[in-house]
């Protein structure tokens, strides 16, 4: 069972991270082409239309591009952690941080147990006095 909770939390953070990641790296990578792509657009660019819009076509597919490049390399970084070398490690590495914490709160929930089996008596039998 415990093998079982180190393992679920092992995918779930290697998820948290790669989708942390996978949108940071887009978001920056957009805004950086819209500004450029804007700047393009401008009217007071001297440029002809036909040049202006064939440019624009370019840093779209450029834009494609990148988001492309993005998520096949974080697919890739993403498979890393799950080669079983790596992951073995990383989940002895999560074994080793969370037993304390686990057998800690195993020790008090016993002990919160022992607290109220002393507490809670258990009610007398009363016969009264009718024997069958």
């Amino acid at each position: 069972m415990f093998n079982d909770a180190v393992n679920s939390s092992y995918d779930q953070a290697v998820l948290a991270v790669s989708d942390v990641g996978l949108n940071k790296a887009l978001q920056e990578a957009v805004n950086e082409i819209d500004q450029h792509l804007e700047w393009l657009m401008e009217p007071e660019r001297i440029a002809d239309f036909r040049t202006r819009k064939y440019a624009e076509e370019q840093i779209l597919c450029l834009r494609k591009n990148i988001i492309g490049a993005i998520k096949n390399l974080l697919s890739r970084g993403t498979q890393f952690f799950y080669i079983p070398e790596v992951k073995k490690a990383a989940m002895e590495q999560i074994k080793e941080d969370s037993r304390p914490s686990v057998l800690q709160k195993l020790q008090q929930r016993q002990e919160e147990i022992a607290q109220r089996e002393q507490t809670c008596t258990k009610p007398k039998k009363h016969s009264h006095g009718i024997e069958l």
